[in-house]
């Protein structure tokens, strides 16, 4: 693997400085399901998804998504271990065998989340801490059932997540 030296800041530490705008949230949601519509159409499931492993480019704070050692092909290749440590926005189910694009969509939506509320609420609270939030409820509804317990509650595709994007544009 070869890598280039990108310029900006991981969101993670953005989140930490400050909170952000709708506008920037929905921007930066945006192309972070862009980036997993491209992955997922080359049959690659990201599964470790975090701010932590979001690049905002300088000087236009474009998405780069990075750290891909965990990612994982969407046919039955071999997978590594089971034991994964906790992390609030890996889905639950990540680390079975039958894992799919959900698994990423429930990633996007902790990290929507936690854009829009400048920090992430509990597993399970995140209607209740949207309300309030200032995001439209056509996306407060699209989050809620991005992180829904169980995955078959999620949108089925990530194309799916774009089109309730689109239809507010």
């Amino acid at each position: 693997v070869i890598d280039r030296w990108i310029e900006g800041s991981f969101l993670s530490e953005v989140l930490a400085k400050k909170s952000l705008s709708t506008t920037e949230t929905l921007c930066i949601g945006r192309e972070i399901a862009e980036g997993l519509k491209l992955l997922h159409d080359h049959g690659i499931i990201r599964r470790e998804l975090s701010p932590q492993f979001v690049l905002l480019r300088e000087p236009d704070r474009s998405v780069v998504l990075t750290d891909f050692e965990l990612a994982k092909l969407l046919d039955a290749s071999p997978t590594v271990s089971k034991d994964w440590p906790q992390d609030a926005y890996r889905a639950p189910e990540v680390g079975d065998s039958k894992i799919d694009a959900r698994a990423d969509i429930y990633s996007w939506g902790r990290i929507m989340t936690q854009m829009a509320l400048g920090t992430a609420p509990p597993i399970g609270q995140e209607r209740k801490s949207l309300r309030g939030s200032g995001l439209p409820d056509e996306i407060i509804s699209l989050l809620t059932r991005c992180v829904a317990l169980p995955r078959s509650n999620r949108p089925n595709a990530i194309s799916d997540v774009l089109a309730v994007l689109d239809s507010l544009a």
